[in-house]
This record gives C-alpha cells, structure tokens and sequence, in this order.
C-alpha cells in the first residue's frame, strides 16, 4: 500500500517522464531550440521571389532531437504572396504539410491571408538529430507582389500562438508532447519597384522637367 509520500515520489517520476514542469531526466532541463528565418536576400524587386530558411539551432552549443514542428508563418499580404513550401530533403521527415485545421483555428483554410501553420512530422522512434550547429528545416518562397515603401520594409514572423489553440513548437524527440522552443527570430524584406516601372518614372519625370522649361521660355 502506497503511503502519501510514495504517492508524491511517484507522481514526481511519471511528470518527470512527460516533461511536466520542463524536466527531462533526473531534474536536468531540457536543450531548448531556437527557429530563426534566414532569407537569400533582403532587397527584392515586385515580381521576384526571395527565399526564407528556417533553421533550428539548440541553446548553449549543445545537440538535440525533434519528433516535429509546428511553425506558425506570418507575413503582410499586400506586400507577399506565399508560393511554396519546401522541406529540407535531407531529414527523413515521415510527413509534412499544412494541416488540415479547420476544427482548430482555421490558419490553413485561407493560405493567402497572410498566417499559416506548416508541420513537419519525425521519425517517432528516432526523430530528426538536431546538431548544434543548426538544422535547416525548411523554406518559403515568397512572391513580392507590391513594393514597400520608401525606407521601409516588411516583415515575415514565426509567432508564438495564433488563435486558441495553434502554437509554434519543437518537440522533443525523446520526451513524448514536450515542447522545447526557445525563441523564433523573423526577418525584414524591402521590396523595390520592378527596373521597368522605375524607368518608366524616370521618363516620365525628366517630360514633365522639360515641359516646365519650355513653357517658361
């Protein structure tokens, strides 16, 4: 018969197996891991598409696994058009996609607003190794649609949470539902107007420069 200190001991191991409370193994925490988007380029013109890498680097210079992710994409929509998605082919991941999500928040039931969630399932027996010099777990392709304005530029974000029940998460390859994401890093792209268009401006503004002088002669 279990006494109420057995009890605790006991719960204490079962929520240390489930990663209740942050805990792994013998009260060590756990290799959190950070997505950061990388672009091929931060100035693009209307019409070109520009790149975005999503990487996962752990904390502390340490090495990891993943079971999967779920990567929430948010971008302006009158700037960007997401074209495609595209998983590191490298990893063995056993399914990728954006879910089917209408019973949840319905991110994916409109891809062209603006928010996403794009998942990417592991191996469950042996996930997907995570070194400590980054993995790169996916791109987006993004269309520039509308240059942005003077000086400025547009953003591309993985956030936390969207809705009531969409979350970015990494989870862990050892412990079962546990979520070991440290912190998302999104990126910054200007948009310029196409060489066609800026020529066009150019003509048209030295017409209207020589209209005004002969006009005043």
């Amino acid at each position: 018969m279990f006494s109420r200190k057995n009890t605790l001991v006991a719960l204490t191991i079962v929520g240390t197996l489930m990663g209740i409370g942050g805990q792994v193994f013998a009260g060590e925490d756990p290799i959190l891991v950070d997505l950061a988007l990388t672009p091929d380029s931060t100035t693009i013109a209307v019409g070109d598409t520009v790149q975005l890498d999503v990487f996962a680097t752990p904390q502390l210079g340490l090495s990891t696994t993943t079971s999967g992710l779920d990567i929430i994409m948010n971008w302006e929509n009158s700037f960007l058009s997401l074209t495609e998605a595209i998983p590191n082919p490298l990893v063995d991941w056993v399914a990728t996609g954006f879910p089917n999500d209408a019973a949840l928040d319905g991110l994916n039931n409109d891809q062209t607003d603006g928010e996403v969630v794009y998942q990417l399932l592991a191996p469950f027996v042996t996930g997907a190794s995570i070194p400590s010099e980054g993995l790169l777990v996916a791109s987006f392709v993004f269309e520039a649609i509308q240059a942005t304005p003077a000086g400025d530029a547009t953003d591309v974000s993985m956030p936390l949470a969207a809705g009531q029940f969409t979350m970015t998460t990494v989870t862990d390859g050892t412990i079962p539902g546990l979520n070991i994401l440290g912190d998302t890093f999104g990126s910054s792209i200007t948009i310029v107007p196409e060489p066609g268009t800026v020529a066009l401006m150019m003509v048209g503004a030295f017409g209207f420069v020589r209209r005004r002088v002969q006009n005043r002669r």
